[in-house]
């Protein structure tokens, strides 16, 4: 599948307590790779050919924050941080990050998420901090259109890519 066509992407530990990264696709069809859910961020951005470093700088200064940052693929592909339950055997661990894309979700509160897919997804973000992630993937969402519409060379987006024409 395509990574565009990604609604979620979270922790799923297996039989043998492996971590995984469980994916769920806009069609419902779920994909667990042998990777964590920061090996696969940062395989998602190597996919889009997009410089992971110079996002996250961008991000930092769009929101003013350093921490729990959305991972912005273009302006319709965002997806927010919210945190899981963790695996049983994670000690000194009291939730577990994963990412919904902003745009896949129809309903949220304190305790689940659901899809616009109809997938409920079991979280443990409080209903604020789950706002919060949304209207910040919202300023990005807006800031990234405003700032790729001027001119390539003046766009301070122009460097976000890690192969040049």
């Amino acid at each position: 599948m395509n990574y565009l066509d990604i609604d979620a992407f979270f922790p799923h530990y297996d039989m043998d307590q492996n971590c995984r990264t469980c994916i769920i696709y806009s069609d419902t069809t779920k994909e667990f790779v042998p990777l964590n859910v920061s090996q696969y961020a940062r395989r998602l951005y190597f996919l889009a050919k997009l410089n992971k470093d110079a996002l996250h700088n961008w991000s930092k200064q769009i929101l003013n924050t350093a921490t729990n940052l959305p991972l912005l693929i273009t302006d319709k592909l965002i997806f927010i941080p919210v945190k899981f339950k963790p695996h049983p055997y994670t000690p000194g661990h009291a939730f577990t990050f994963g990412y919904i894309n902003y745009n896949a979700i129809s309903f949220y509160s304190s305790h689940e998420v659901i899809l616009k897919n109809q997938i409920i997804l079991n979280t443990i973000s409080p209903h604020p901090f789950i706002d919060k992630k949304i209207r910040d993937a919202t300023l990005l969402s807006y800031a990234y259109r405003e700032t790729t519409s001027q001119t390539p060379s003046r766009s301070p987006l122009s460097q976000l890519s890690i192969w040049t024409p």
